[in-house]
């Protein structure tokens, strides 16, 4: 499928990020007043690109499409930007009279065209070199509501600071009358209040500040002068709001970032895809090394010692395991004997699970005891029927337990 291979997603962010270049050349050169017609001429292309795109994923994906979050993302960014730069632009100018506020408010709408970036992100997570980038976008996306949660519970520690900033500071310094007071520290830290804690909202502003810790010296320092007792509001303040909670909220936003990158099938199948295609020749050619009679079948024999023969890559990916080991955990029926398809595949196989080599070899081991039992039970069942059909099963065999301890019959 087209729309689906990796090419399609290379070539449509190569379109994406030219696009957004373009953008920056547009609006700086309306910022410095110079002619801009070919640069808009080419969004216009870039836009049609865009409809064609989801055109093709239409026609391949069919309603299905709609289930992919970022169709639907993009599709709302192609319809915004086709009404603006094809409806709405187009008919504003035709129009006679003043539009001009109309236009710069319909441009402006425009730059959400820079949420495409997301989708740059998401075509360059087929590249090994930019995966972390796509797992952190992809994890700040899948963690939304945790963002929201985090706006929320810093809405209510700053509201809540602000009550009590407005009662025991503002409340002080009008009651006091700071502002006229013949103390310089006093007059000070008036100012200060009269500036930042006038009110609940401004108090609720100046707070924000202490969020990133922006500057706060300049707020704290002058008011714990004039009144030493307000460290017992500013310390609270700080070990709570600009320690605590967000160093809590940074580590809960980057766990679930990494977690949620991880957990992305997506680009793992990719990956796993590409190291198949990868390592795939180059284990058959050790299969054919190892073989030293050429009949397609690997013996103990033929295996042992010969671990020198992998190819290094996947060497280091099955970790520090004896060739023999390999070779008991890849015979599957326990005939001795592997054949190359049964090689290649196991090998691939052992090399992108995520269960480790310990594991896999029990559960072999538990499944050859399992076809063990299986095979005993069924000649139990025979023996029985044998028995049954002969009339050896039919005298009844009584036990009788003496009081020396033996048993007579």
């Amino acid at each position: 499928m087209i729309v689906a291979s990796r090419i399609f997603e290379s070539f449509i962010g190569l379109i994406i990020c030219a696009n957004l270049m373009c953008v920056g050349i547009a609006i700086q050169q309306d910022l410095d007043n110079q002619d801009s017609t070919a640069v808009n001429i080419l969004d216009h292309v870039f836009l049609v690109i865009y409809v064609l795109e989801l055109v093709l994923r239409f026609l391949a994906d069919g309603r299905k499409c709609f289930n992919s979050p970022w169709v639907v993302f993009d599709m709302v960014l192609v319809c915004l930007g086709v009404s603006i730069s094809w409806i709405i632009i187009p008919i504003s100018e035709a129009v006679p009279g003043n539009n001009a506020t109309g236009l710069a408010a319909a441009k402006k709408v425009l730059i959400l065209r820079f949420l495409r970036m997301l989708r740059l992100a998401r075509a360059l997570r087929f590249f090994t070199g930019f995966q972390t980038l796509w797992r952190l976008v992809n994890g700040v996306l899948n963690s939304a509501s945790q963002i929201m949660s985090t706006c929320f519970l810093l809405l209510v520690t700053i509201y809540v600071f602000s009550c009590l900033g407005a009662e025991i500071i503002t409340g002080e310094s009008i009651s006091a009358n700071w502002i006229t007071s013949q103390d310089e520290k006093l007059r000070s830290a008036g100012s200060i209040v009269q500036d930042k804690f006038r009110s609940i909202p401004t108090i609720m502003l100046t707070l924000i500040s202490f969020v990133n810790v922006d500057s706060v010296s300049s707020i704290y320092t002058p008011l714990i002068e004039a009144r030493p007792v307000l460290l017992l509001y500013f310390l609270p303040l700080m070990l709570i709001l600009s320690i605590t909670l967000m160093n809590l909220v940074t580590a809960l936003l980057v766990e679930s970032a990494i977690e949620s990158g991880k957990t992305d099938k997506e680009m793992k199948l990719a990956f796993l895809k590409k190291t198949v295609n990868k390592m795939a020749p180059s284990i058959r050619e050790a299969f054919r090394s190892l073989d030293q009679n050429n009949n397609g079948i690997l013996t103990r024999d033929e295996i042992q010692n010969k671990q020198e023969d992998l190819p290094p890559a996947l060497l280091e990916l099955l970790g520090p395991n004896s060739m023999m080991e390999l070779f008991e955990m890849l015979d599957e029926d326990g005939s001795g004997e592997v054949h190359e398809n049964e090689f290649t595949e196991g090998l691939l196989k052992t090399a992108v699970s995520d269960v480790p080599m310990e594991t896999q070899q029990m559960i072999k081991l538990m499944r050859i005891n399992r076809r063990k039992i299986d095979k005993c039970q069924d000649l139990l069942n025979e023996a029985f029927t044998l028995l049954s059909s002969k009339d050896l099963l039919r005298k009844t065999i009584i036990f009788h337990a003496q009081p020396d301890g033996n048993v007579s019959i």
